[in-house]
């Protein structure tokens, strides 16, 4: 049904953010374990504890025909605490890191390479699933110029 699907998509939308959130709080994690630092980690977790807590607890209480998006925001907490890491490493650093243009390069890439994908699975004369997969392949062939210069660090551990 519409309203199953509406749920659902919005649930996936917000679990999407917090995977992203997710990746950047190990990293940062990671960076400071690196360091020997240990207690900023802890004190991310005790930060998005109290988020994720109060966030669920709020969700079940005032939104609960809302459901599992309602929850999905709880898990939101997560990406909060990536970004109070990167903030508090940036402070540790003798040079910032600064992803602002690596985001805004990926970001560009995925709406440019996102539309070509779909431009291109619509008028493609081919069943379905080989038509999706051919556009995938053409959408990340037009995204790799905006992260290539990203991408490459990767290769260079």
């Amino acid at each position: 049904n519409a309203a199953g699907t509406a749920m659902l998509t919005w649930t996936a939308r917000v679990y999407l953010i917090t995977l992203a959130g997710y990746a950047v709080q190990e990293l940062m994690a990671r960076a400071f374990y690196a360091r020997k630092e240990a207690w900023w980690p802890f004190f991310g977790v005790a930060v998005r504890m109290v988020i994720y807590l109060t966030a669920g607890v709020a969700a079940l209480a005032l939104f609960r025909n809302v459901g599992a998006p309602a929850i999905a925001f709880a898990e939101l907490s997560l990406t909060v605490e990536a970004v109070l890491m990167l903030v508090w490493l940036n402070r540790r650093l003798p040079e910032s890191i600064r992803p602002a243009a690596a985001l805004g390069r990926a970001f560009l890439g995925a709406v440019i390479g996102g539309a070509a994908a779909i431009g291109l699975m619509s008028v493609l004369p081919l069943p379905g699933a080989l038509a999706a997969l051919v556009s995938l392949a053409v959408g990340a062939a037009v995204v790799l110029p905006f992260i290539w210069k990203d991408a490459r660090l990767i290769f260079r551990l």
